[in-house]
């Protein structure tokens, strides 16, 4: 909150508190210090629920206070009735709140701007609000059912006991349905509060913040039971026998149940006789007749133990609820609590300590010069299966070509940069995907993402980082147009294709390749640079646009490249000194070890069923795959049941005419659209560095004890992202084809037949009810956009029939 405004509201707080001698002194004081702790926090949501409860209880605390004053003693023979609160009773009421406050507030200190909004479980730190929420919903409960509760009309009963006897109003565990329903009163004027005044973000529905209201009001509601429950067995209910009203400590202090002597407690067994004639009585005003024989001991035990008083069984039931309501929400929400943890951790170090060690690692790059490269009539852009290129005019897009030239290792390169964006410069997003070239040549999250790039105004940059390959794909190709590109010697690609057989099993090339990644590393040392500073080329507007967001995305072994880059390279940084990526997408490799988290950038990393099965192969088999670990507020990971390695559903000409001889053996190649998933999962990555609203929480593929896959009835994968392929079959889906490579790592599928297929839906309507239910939780999910969406039913399940 804004100091020009929660300064202004802690003093009219505690102002208001003075004068209406709601406080004792030293209660305004501790008052004052939690609101003013409440009041640091960034978000309102603490500072409001704590003045919302102050004057809801203080409200209900005044209702015909003189009737409820006649229906229980003080301590002192006075009337009862609460007198003003202290220091105690604050903290009782405050204390967890305050300390959950104090604690979201250091994790908000270590996020963006973006960062800081209610996402209902996508971030760690939810947890601290829930705790907060939950701690006022249920002392307001309390204090509603407290204070309304004993105007009850009907005799309160004993919730600890067996056959629900009557006591007197005041007793401590007695309830009334009034009482109850008081409770879950305050209970949800707390809860709406939150709803209204938490900063949601942008994805909340009002349906969202319904439940969640429904949520804390149950969960309040239920603090008021359990503080009866707990005041029931841990506090001592002491009555006054002369008078047979329930005698009130002051302050919220154990009432001495012997004041002149030390005699044994002796049980009441006829109190509850007394009770309706009491309650009537001060009711209406008049005194009660029957008074008890003065010279036997004037105060009796009626329920409970001597243990805590009112104000130890507030703080316990406070801070059960609280705690109770985190642990239920880290296990609805899939949280990590030691990710939290570990953030509350690392403020022991102040973040601008941090933030300067790190700047002595970080490493700047050298600042590039770029030129553009025009096309002629004998010199031409040299691509590798563009999909989709001829679609450019269509999105009034263009393609553009740069040569790029810097230092990076100590020695001059120039390699170039291949551009796709929008035609009119006005209509470019500001997003950029940037895409290193694969080492055999060509670019394939391009062909998984290029409509949803140019229906949305982003860019996408290839870069061509790897020097082997960008010398023999490339520069060996047009030796002329590209005469100017080099990097630091090395070996070609010839020589490094060499060393990989044509054809193998998989796990032979598997092999082969592992040792292949060695010797290929050792020959890209400038790659990491030369992507950094591509990153600047486009900030810098030398490619005609300025990016305010670039996100490095790459699939097999560029998905490969870029974990090396987190992993290593982390460290360079623009020739400003800014982070040069704000997102990372490695996309179907075979992983490792798993990903660090970023303080400056996102990662969602994407693995298929097929990239699953070599894992196994190359790391052995496990129930917890090695690059497997949990969400976080900077890292997601995404394991898509039925996703081979390269989609087929959308073939380009050159595909269609190299699968086109493959012998599939009754089979046919896959129809599972890659593309959509990852259409859903880039806009969830756009969303997420823009506007903070984190994506869907990760989700893996079940996998036994051996690391194999389990799978259901019809041979699909279990658990994972689900599609409306895996989730209403017409197929069994082949994530590996017998085949030998490079046809292996393209997925195939075997259609149900007609008998099969009515075996399972017995009729084409029903078979797309079910397949529209799972499109539609795909939607909800967050994997599938809708665009998408009315595509699948179209192309997918219009065309079922049997």
């Amino acid at each position: 909150m804004k100091p020009y405004i929660g300064i202004p509201l802690v003093f009219g707080l505690v102002y208001r508190a003075w004068s209406r001698k709601s406080l004792t002194p030293l209660g305004l004081v501790v008052a004052g210090c939690s609101a003013s702790a409440h009041a640091l926090h960034p978000w309102s949501a603490p500072v409001a629920l704590l003045a919302v409860f102050y004057f809801g209880g203080t409200k209900v605390t005044k209702v015909k206070h003189e009737i409820k004053s006649r229906l229980t003693l003080s301590a002192t023979g006075a009337e009862g009735g609460e007198g003003a609160r202290n220091h105690i009773q604050v903290l009782a009421n405050s204390v967890v709140a305050t300390i959950l406050s104090i604690a979201h507030a250091m994790v908000l200190a270590r996020t963006t701007d973006t960062e800081s909004c209610f996402s209902l479980g996508q971030n760690a730190a939810d947890i601290l609000m829930v705790g907060i929420v939950a701690n006022y919903a249920a002392v307001a409960a309390d204090t509603f059912s407290s204070e309304l509760g004993i105007l009850s009309k009907s005799k309160p009963r004993l919730i600890t006991s067996l056959n629900l006897r009557e006591v007197p109003p005041g007793t401590n565990g007695g309830v009334t349905a009034t009482g109850l329903g008081a409770g879950l009163l305050g209970s949800f004027i707390v809860s709406a509060t939150s709803a209204a005044v938490l900063p949601f973000c942008a994805s909340a529905r009002l349906k969202d913040r319904a439940l969640w209201t429904i949520a804390m009001t149950i969960w309040g509601a239920l603090g008021s039971v359990l503080d009866s429950v707990l005041g029931g067995l841990l506090q001592a209910s002491v009555v006054d026998k002369r008078s047979g009203k329930v005698v009130e400590g002051s302050g919220g202090r154990k009432v001495l149940i012997h004041p002149s002597t030390g005699k044994p407690v002796i049980p009441a067994d006829s109190t509850a006789k007394a009770t309706g004639s009491i309650h009537n009585a001060a009711i209406h005003g008049t005194q009660v007749t029957k008074i008890v024989d003065e010279s036997q001991e004037s105060r009796r035990l009626e329920t409970g133990r001597d243990w805590l008083d009112n104000n130890g069984v507030n703080l316990l039931m406070a801070a059960t609820m609280s705690v109770g309501a985190m642990g239920i929400a880290q296990w609805f929400w899939g949280l990590d609590v030691f990710e939290l943890l570990h953030n509350l951790d690392e403020q022991g170090t102040p973040a601008k300590m941090a933030t300067e060690e790190e700047r002595e690692m970080h490493v700047r790059v050298a600042e590039p010069s770029v030129s553009f490269l025009p096309e002629t009539e004998t010199s031409k852009t040299v691509t590798y299966d563009l999909h989709h290129s001829d679609l450019l005019p269509v999105y009034d897009y263009v393609s553009r070509e740069y040569l790029m030239t810097g230092v990076a290792v100590a020695n001059s390169y120039c390699t170039r940069l291949l551009l796709r964006c929008p035609a009119d410069p006005h209509k470019f997003s500001g997003l950029v995907i940037t895409e290193p070239s694969h080492l055999w040549g060509g670019t394939t999250i391009w062909r998984l993402i290029n409509r949803w790039l140019m229906r949305n105004g982003h860019a996408w940059l290839e870069v061509d980082s790897q020097a082997p390959a960008a010398i023999d794909q490339i520069k060996n190709v047009d030796p002329e147009r590209y005469k100017d590109m080099h990097f630091i010697p090395c070996r070609t690609l010839e020589e490094f294709s060499s060393n990989i057989p044509s054809f193998a099993n998989a796990e032979e090339l598997w092999d082969n390749y592992r040792i292949f990644k060695e010797r290929w590393w050792a020959a890209t040392l400038q790659s990491p640079e030369i992507l950094v500073a591509a990153s600047h080329a486009l900030r810098s507007g030398q490619l005609g646009i300025e990016a305010e967001r670039v996100v490095l995305a790459g699939l097999s072994q560029t998905a490969d490249l870029i974990r090396k880059f987190i992993v290593e390279s982390r460290h360079f940084r623009l020739p400003d000194g800014c982070a040069p990526f704000q997102g990372f997408m490695p996309c179907q490799c075979d992983a490792g070890n798993p990903l660090p988290d970023l303080r400056d950038a996102k990662i969602i990393e994407i693995l298929g069923e097929f990239e699953l099965i070599y894992i196994k192969a190359l790391y052995g088999g496990s129930e917890t795959p090695p690059h497997r670990r949990p969400d976080s507020s900077s890292f997601r990971l995404y394991e898509v049941a039925g996703m081979s390695h390269r989609e087929t559903r959308y073939l380009s000409m050159a595909d269609k005419k190299r699968l086109s001889v493959v012998d599939l053996e009754g089979a046919q190649w896959s129809t599972f659209a890659n593309s959509f998933v990852y259409h859903a999962l880039f806009d969830a990555m756009n969303s997420w560095i823009t506007t903070g609203v984190a994506p869907p929480r990760g989700t893996t593929i079940d996998v036994d004890e051996f690391g194999e896959i389990e799978r259901d009835e019809y041979g699909n994968a279990l658990a994972g992202v689900r599609t409306v392929h895996t989730d209403v079959p017409t197929a069994k889906i082949i994530d590996v084809t017998p085949q030998p490579h490079p046809h292996w790592h393209t997925g195939t599928e075997v259609p149900f037949k007609d008998v099969k297929l009515w075996a399972v839906y017995k009729t084409v309507e029903n078979y797309r009810r079910q397949a529209g239910e799972a499109i539609d939780r795909q939607v909800e999910a967050g994997f599938l956009l809708p665009e998408d969406a009315e595509v699948l039913r179209r192309d997918t399940i219009e065309q079922v029939s049997f």
